[in-house]
């Protein structure tokens, strides 16, 4: 009798979201997706600028790439397994597998589950299942931060941000 042995490792789903530079309206809808995805803390928000920053330009990596370059640059380190294309970006993205953010949060409001990738509604029903159904002598402490909207997209990059019940 011959043994086999197989080891497999699960890791979320990568998605990388381009967005256009100062568009930030859609970073903080890209920062609420992100924040009820498992894993959405690892999806990159990559920026697309119709004009290149001062930075870029002075920064001598950056000094000679055109701006797709750089946008092509940036899917090629992170190795997307999805892209959502969230810009003005209309070079063509050669081996990548594109979807849009309906095709993400279809499902949610009906199903309560995620079109692309597991959801943290699934995990708080996982939790919940399995750490809050007896009583506990010590109760766990749950804070939602509150934050002005002047500071909003830095504290939503930090702490995340879920979608309003709206959306959800």
């Amino acid at each position: 009798m011959e043994i086999i042995n197989v080891n497999q490792t699960l890791r979320p789903i990568k998605l990388a979201f381009v967005v256009d530079y100062d568009d930030k309206k859609t970073i903080l809808e890209v920062i609420r997706i992100n924040s009820l995805l498992w894993g959405g803390v690892y999806n990159p928000i990559i920026p697309y600028f119709a004009r290149k920053p001062k930075e870029l330009a002075k920064d001598i990596l950056f000094k000679r790439e055109n701006n797709e370059e750089i946008v092509k640059g940036y899917l090629e380190a992170y190795d997307p397994d999805y892209v959502i294309n969230l810009s003005k970006f209309s070079a063509n993205i050669k081996d990548r597998e594109t979807i849009t953010l309906s095709d993400i949060i279809n499902d949610l409001k009906e199903e309560g589950v995620v079109g692309y990738g597991i959801s943290l509604f699934e995990i708080f029903n996982h939790f919940y299942r399995e750490e809050l159904r007896f009583i506990r002598k010590h109760p766990i402490d749950i804070i939602q931060p509150k934050w002005s909207s002047r500071y909003e997209l830095f504290f939503a990059s930090i702490f995340g941000k879920l979608p309003d019940q709206k959306q959800t």
